[in-house]
């Protein structure tokens, strides 16, 4: 059978987020999926005199709206994150993360840390700029 790219990224996909969510950093997170660690550490590298909102997570993420507003959502409701309105314009919230996101983002890049390590396990340097070089192709190929 030929293999096809979309099928094997899918599965990655599916594995990976497996892996994470069985991670103890996971227990009592309350539905939090591996979307909102991301979006944790996105935030978590900005300046924070840099506002960002929403659609700034849209164009990182290359998400839709309406997911990212889910999201948000979620995130809120779970104290990881504030939206305070801008004072020039109504419309907009700017992001921040609250004390517990920033607690919890400590235990996130650990695991992550932890679960790169094991992906990348008996994989050279060379392979593996060699992986990186052919997702950056795919992915300027779909844009």
């Amino acid at each position: 059978m030929h293999r096809k790219i979309g099928f094997e990224i899918r599965t990655l996909g599916i594995l990976m987020k497996r892996k994470v969510e069985e991670s103890p950093v996971f227990a009592g997170t309350d539905g939090l999926t591996i979307m909102h660690f991301w979006i944790i550490g996105y935030l978590m590298q900005h300046d924070p005199e840099n506002a960002i909102y929403q659609k700034d997570i849209e164009q990182a993420f290359r998400i839709r709206r309406s997911t990212v507003a889910n999201v948000m959502k979620l995130m809120e409701k779970n104290e990881l994150i504030e939206k305070d309105a801008v004072d020039d314009d109504g419309r907009l919230r700017r992001i921040s993360l609250t004390a517990k996101a920033k607690i919890l983002h400590d235990g996130i890049v650990a695991e992550m840390d932890r679960i790169n390590g094991e992906m990348v396990t008996d994989i050279s340097a060379a392979e593996l700029e060699c992986f990186y070089r052919v997702i950056d192709k795919i992915k300027a190929n779909l844009q």
